[in-house]
């Protein structure tokens, strides 16, 4: 067992390795978009504001109060450690410490800490957290953004999470909440096709097959797919709500929506942008809004105080 958990950690540090020398895959993404970052940042906070995750920070500091800043964070899977860092500068976290799988993204994340000129704020470490941080309330913030997903086990971490936590501390997360291994069902499928059937065709030009057009169809990727291609991967996504409610039952759930934007936005908001037809984004996530108050969702923020 201990021998496939180390493969399978070494497959998913390769994977983000490979996707953060490779940054060209990621730029039509949903959260490249300062448009739709304001209106998700709308329903959580509303306000319009500019910054992914910002509705989320304002919030945050408004329920902790006089607690802010918080003494010392952790945050699995950080990545580079842009976001925590961030969060720093904005004064809602005033020390962390990152854990990540790939050092690759250590190494940039050590790069641009310097570069911030806070170096002396941050601890990467390269390694399994929940394997080398078993210490019971040991920080008063933990942060989850858009990471929690790729949690294999996703009550463990938030039970890790919960106990890690000194009383008065905050739960902090932005996270993919919906089916394993990206699923979505016959309700999203239809009205998403629906959608893209009835948009002009400029919209749904393939920007890399040039002449050709995207499908019409709006389908899954089979979970096989998804889980070679990363095994980590929405995994054990269904459970992190009602895990959440089960360790933190005050926790302030915001769902986000996701079903339009998060399926079939990345692809066309090139596009978009080429026509300069923002309206079409406003229309577009007026109906993801409506779906995610029908129970379409995708995405939730989450703020708990231990």
């Amino acid at each position: 067992m201990e021998v496939n958990r180390k493969s399978i950690q070494k497959k998913i540090a390769d994977k983000w390795t490979t996707k953060s020398q490779n940054p060209q895959t990621i730029k039509n993404k949903w959260w490249k978009s300062k448009h739709i970052i304001r209106a998700i940042n709308m329903r959580v906070a509303g306000l319009p504001l500019d910054g992914q995750s910002a509705g989320l920070v304002q919030k945050a500091k408004e329920m902790a109060g006089t607690s802010v800043p918080f003494s010392l964070g952790v945050s699995v899977g950080c990545g580079a450690g842009d976001k925590e860092m961030s969060l720093i500068s904005q004064g809602l976290v005033e020390k962390f410490i990152l854990y990540e799988l790939s050092e690759y993204r250590v190494e940039l994340g050590r790069n641009y800490a310097k570069s911030q000129g806070l170096s002396d704020r941050v601890t990467f470490v390269v390694g399994d957290a929940f394997e080398m941080l078993k210490q019971d309330e040991y920080c008063d913030f933990i942060h989850w953004n858009n990471s929690l997903h790729h949690m294999l086990d996703t009550e463990q971490a938030i039970k890790w999470s919960y106990k890690l936590l000194k009383k008065g501390g905050m739960f902090y997360m932005d996270d993919y909440v919906g089916k394993n291994y990206l699923q979505f069902n016959f309700k999203t499928s239809e009205i998403c096709t629906r959608i893209r059937n009835i948009l002009p065709k400029k919209y749904l030009v393939d920007e890399n097959q040039p002449g050709k057009l995207l499908p019409i169809e709006v389908r899954p990727q089979s979970q096989s797919k998804v889980s070679q291609r990363d095994p980590s991967e929405a995994a054990d996504s269904e459970n992190i709500l009602p895990s959440l409610l089960k360790y933190f039952t005050d926790a302030q759930i915001t769902n986000t929506g996701g079903a339009v934007y998060n399926t079939i936005l990345a692809d066309m908001l090139t596009n978009i942008d080429k026509h300069s037809e923002i309206f079409v984004l406003d229309l577009l996530m007026i109906i993801d809004e409506l779906l995610a108050e029908l129970g379409e969702n995708q995405y939730a923020t989450a703020i708990a105080i231990k």
